[in-house]
């Protein structure tokens, strides 16, 4: 299943506007045509579905669109700032309404506060179950978070932690947890990925290193004769690195 269109009403600065997408989409127009803030709708979507879809829904009235299985979601568990969402800092809410090539929608409803509504659009009967949503919708984002060189020292953290930060702006911050926590054969898996990219790299499973204030955690790769920690390999590396692992693990996303 594809994205066919997404519409914006009285979200950040449109009041209406429509995109219709193809089965490839590039993003291109000068400074505030609105890149960004698709962008930022898709990554509302990808938490906001997450969190609906291991939830059962409610029956509520969702005016034209009639009577739809609606999920409450906190905003709490929304990664994207959403406290200036609402158009012309409005009253009300900003709606984002994602539409498929299967013919259903799903529409977030966003207050200035409180839960956000998210609700199926589809010819089938709504239902309550959890796995209705999904099966109506099965629409897989994939976000690849705004990245950054890794951390110098990156401090051991428990796995909960890398969870929380895994598709947000601190995702780089814990890289090395993250796959301090997987296992050998994940983990090879993704070595062999990153040395059929850089032939001649094979990177090293992340070690914890203690004798400081407070644990670390180190990640070696071989080059050639020498091994290095991967913090003194260079930018470049370092962010395609976390892009593979994130393309990767898309494709074991529940």
């Amino acid at each position: 299943m594809r994205v066919k269109s997404i519409e914006f009403r009285d979200y950040k600065t449109f009041s209406r506007f429509v995109i219709s997408a193809r089965s490839k989409n590039v993003l291109v127009g000068p400074n505030n045509a609105g890149k960004s803030t698709t962008l930022d709708a898709f990554r509302i979507a990808f938490d906001a579905l997450r969190y609906a879809g291991r939830r059962s829904a409610t029956f509520r009235s969702q005016e034209k669109d009639g009577v739809c299985s609606t999920y409450e979601v906190p905003q709490s568990v929304i990664q994207t700032d959403l406290r200036y969402c609402i158009h012309n800092f409005g009253d009300g809410f900003a709606r984002i309404e994602i539409s498929a090539d299967n013919g259903n929608s799903v529409v977030l409803k966003i207050p200035q506060g409180g839960d956000i509504q998210l609700y199926l659009k589809s010819d089938v009967s709504p239902q309550k179950n959890s796995s209705f949503l999904r099966n109506q919708f099965p629409l897989d984002i994939v976000i690849v978070p705004t990245l950054s060189p890794l951390e110098q020292n990156e401090e051991l953290v428990q796995q909960a932690t890398v969870e929380k930060n895994r598709y947000s702006r601190l995702a780089s911050r814990n890289f090395r947890n993250f796959w301090l926590h997987k296992t050998n054969d994940e983990f090879q898996d993704f070595a062999d990925l990153v040395e059929i990219g850089w032939p001649g790299i094979r990177l090293m499973k992340p070690e914890i290193e203690r004798g400081g204030a407070r644990p670390v955690v180190r990640m070696y790769f071989r080059d050639g004769p020498h091994v290095r920690e991967v913090q003194w390999a260079g930018f470049g590396f370092q962010v395609w690195m976390q892009t593979m692992m994130h393309l990767l693990q898309a494709d074991h996303m529940e």
